[in-house]
């Protein structure tokens, strides 16, 4: 694309500027007179330049699509993945406590996920709290599952 070259000349066009009311003999530096600036041609045939705004309704089909919003259903599929062994060797009370936790965290993590601004903090918390109902669960199982499962659900979010 040629370019168009602007020169701005070293000769001021009004009367030398002073620096400070006060000095009136000393002048402040000038512009080098090889000082210049190129512009594209588009711009130097006009002053500014257009902006154009193409104007879309948010309500078409195509962007209701890729926003779907994230079912409670998938986020418990998500939760429970690998853990349904384990959950069948608890005693039934605490199968009852951790299904009712599970339960809770998956509408809490849902309700999270529809923020504009998911807080990733929270989600992992809230996982890590309901995994640790799980009896004999060390510290590192709870690290690696709590963030299989945040991944997974990041990726339903997105």
């Amino acid at each position: 694309m040629p370019e168009e070259v602007i020169k701005l000349s070293s000769t001021p066009e009004r009367s030398p500027r002073t620096e400070g009311g006060d000095k009136q003999g000393e002048r402040l530096p000038e512009r080098p007179a090889s000082f210049e600036h190129a512009l594209p041609s588009e711009q130097a045939q006009r002053p500014y330049p257009a902006t154009e705004r193409k104007i879309t309704s948010n309500t078409s089909s195509g962007n209701v699509a890729a926003h779907a919003q994230v079912s409670l259903t998938d986020i418990e599929r998500v939760l429970s993945a690998d853990l349904e062994e384990m959950y069948f060797e608890m005693p039934p009370d605490v199968q009852a406590s951790f299904k009712k936790k599970g339960e809770e965290t998956a509408r809490a993590v849902h309700a999270l996920l529809q923020k504009t601004r998911v807080n990733v903090k929270k989600i992992a918390k809230l996982i890590i709290n309901w995994l640790k109902l799980i009896p004999g669960v060390n510290k590192f199982f709870l690290e690696q599952e709590s963030k299989i499962k945040i991944d997974e659900v990041l990726k339903l979010k997105n």
